[in-house]
Order: C-alpha cells, then structure tokens, then sequence
C-alpha cells in the first residue's frame, strides 16, 4: 500500500497555499449578521466578492478576483445576544496576499461591529 500525506497537510500543486482563520464575537444574534453577509451587495468592494454559497442561517462562502475564498460561519456566542462568526480564508499564495487579506478583515469586522453594536 502506498503512504499517504498527513491529513490537512497540502501535496503536490497545494503544497503552497496558504490559509487562515479567526473567529469574532459580536454582541448581537447570529442572524443579523447573516442578513448582512449573506448579501453580496453589503459587501466591500474591494476584492469584487462573489457569493459561492449561502446556507441560511448558519454559513456562506465567496471568491474574492484574486482567486482566494472565504467561509464565514455563525454560531451563537457563549452569552445570550451574542454571536460568534468564524472566519476561514484560503488559497492566498503567499504571505503578502495573507496580511492583506488579514487587514481587509480586521477593516471588515470593526466596521460590521458598528452597525451591528447600536
């Protein structure tokens, strides 16, 4: 039998992706936040997203024009009223398109808390 790779550990021609995630607590239910993510048109611009998914109410997935993609998870916070949204991006090619990505996020999320956080 031959060997296989270890799981989550990228072969071949995705042995250089790269990818990250993090997770934001908002204090507000998680439907509210779907209804706003879950609408390409609430979006930034910036990166031309594109809705691949959306299963409501618990996920949706969009393309971004530099071929990378995001999956965005809602899940009800620990507290009453809060929520936590997960946050997965992948196939960045290096670490100059991470740290991007990372500050559009960052950018994102602080602007998403003050239209959600009245």
């Amino acid at each position: 039998m031959g060997r296989h790779s270890e799981p989550g550990q990228p072969i071949g021609r995705d042995s250089n992706i790269k990818e990250f995630e993090f997770d934001e607590l908002f204090v507000c239910e998680p439907a509210r936040l779907f209804v706003i993510l879950g609408d390409i048109l609430q979006w930034p611009e910036k990166g031309e997203p594109r809705m691949l998914l959306r299963k409501e109410p618990t996920r949706v997935q969009v393309s971004f024009s530099d071929a990378t993609r995001a999956t965005i998870t809602f899940n009800r916070g620990d507290e009453p009223g809060t929520a936590t949204l997960s946050v997965h991006h992948d196939l960045c090619t290096d670490g100059n398109q991470v740290r991007s990505w990372k500050t559009y996020w960052r950018n994102h999320m602080r602007a998403l808390k003050k239209r959600v956080e009245l």
